[in-house]
């Protein structure tokens, strides 16, 4: 399926006449574009989060790299010309870097492929990597869904809340071949019971059932969830391949294509 671009939330991108050679990261997401945009040796520093499995679905790249915390004074002293940051967080942080004639570039965010797409190209632009940019954007791209039965799916996820429509999940399901389920728009909060009026042919999970690690995972192996939703096929799509907005996405893509031919081949 064809991408193409569309508005995403960014701002504040400094114009950089030369490559920086000392960038710093401030942001997992800033994290995983940067490793894949630039050579290692223009990297100083990445974010604390950049080794954490649980949201990096690639943390063997950020080996090696040094690590810094989330506050203006460190990333001040490693001496960067170029500071990456989130779109939201930091911001007295961001100020103050400015301020001290730091350049610094804020990683957008997306709910879309194509947003995704977008943030790329732009990050890529700043980081004069626009080439290799263009690379990462090509590698998620995926023919369209074929013609014929779009099964529904549902995203359960912990504490009860479900991906509605207009979600980074609702495009991936519908660049699956999937129809999401959940009747309405962003994400909603669910107790079991109410769970128990959604239906769908696909269940959506972030990992794999087993022992709960807290409330939050255990209110999804309620047994009368499990009774309900029993017929239905469960796919795991990690969360840290949509944590932030990046290739990864893709895998996700892949995976629920997978969960689409397993339940129309359990239907023949």
């Amino acid at each position: 399926m064809a991408l193409v671009p569309v508005a995403v939330i960014l701002s504040h991108a400094p114009v950089v006449a030369e490559p920086a050679q000392r960038i710093v990261s401030l942001n997992l997401c800033a994290d995983l574009l940067l490793v894949d945009l630039v050579e290692p040796s223009r990297i100083a520093a990445l974010s604390r989060n950049a080794r954490n499995e649980s949201l990096n679905p690639e943390p063997e790249k950020m080996a090696g790299f040094r690590l810094t915390g989330r506050t203006a004074e460190e990333a001040l002293a490693l001496g960067p010309d170029l500071v990456l940051a989130g779109a939201f967080a930091g911001r007295d942080a961001k100020a103050f870097l400015r301020a001290q004639g730091i350049p610094v570039f804020e990683v957008g965010i997306a709910d879309t492929v194509n947003g995704i797409a977008t943030v790329i190209r732009q990050t890529g632009d700043a980081l004069n990597a626009a080439d290799r940019a263009a690379q990462l954007i090509a590698s998620m791209e995926r023919p369209a869904p074929p013609d014929g039965k779009r099964p529904t799916a549902l995203n359960l996820q912990r504490r009860g809340f479900v991906a509605g429509r207009n979600t980074l999940m609702d495009d991936l399901m519908r660049r699956a071949g999937l129809e999401n389920a959940a009747p309405f728009d962003g994400y909603r909060q669910f107790d079991a019971e109410g769970l128990m009026q959604l239906d769908a042919d696909i269940i959506v999970l972030s990992k794999a059932p087993g022992a709960p690690a807290d409330q939050g995972e255990a209110l999804l192996q309620h047994p009368a969830l499990q009774a309900h939703f029993g017929a239905a096929i469960n796919v795991v799509v990690p969360g840290n391949l949509t944590v932030c907005a990046g290739p990864h996405v893709a895998r996700a893509i892949d995976l629920l294509r997978g969960a689409r031919s397993a339940f129309l081949k359990s239907e023949r």
